[in-house]
């Protein structure tokens, strides 16, 4: 795993964040092998930033690679403690991976696991919702 938080510490430097300066960085690891880096974009109308993980979830999404599920999501920052992935993210990551994939925050030291289910514990009832929608 510390090879991941690594990949996702070099792909903060990818970050545009000149308002705030908090830079983020972004690793999914497929099933597959394959990888797919993201970093923050920010605007200066804030709620139109795009954070890390945003970024590479849309890189998969849209990419060759879709068909092959996400394994891992790493995510780093230069924060001291951990932090866990804002709403907004927690939301798309249950649109589009398992409820039981592992994620995880390094912040250039350590780096702290959790797996989707335990960020977002309704993460199956709100799946089904998905699925009524669609039957």
């Amino acid at each position: 795993m510390n090879e991941l938080g690594i990949i996702a510490w070099i792909a903060r430097e990818s970050a545009y964040a000149p308002y705030s300066n908090y830079k983020v960085g972004c690793v999914l690891r497929l099933k597959d092998g394959n990888m797919i880096t993201g970093a923050n974009i920010e605007n200066s109308i804030y709620s139109l930033t795009e954070c890390a993980e945003r970024v590479a979830i849309y890189k998969w999404k849209t990419g060759t690679w879709r068909d092959s599920p996400i394994d891992k999501l790493v995510y780093a920052t230069d924060t001291p403690g951990h932090a866990a992935p804002c709403g907004c993210c927690l939301q798309v990551m249950m649109e589009h991976m398992s409820h039981d994939c592992t994620i995880a925050h390094y912040n250039g030291m350590n780096t702290k696991f959790w797996t989707l289910k335990e960020l977002l514990p309704q993460s199956e009832v709100i799946k089904s919702l998905k699925k009524d929608l669609t039957t």
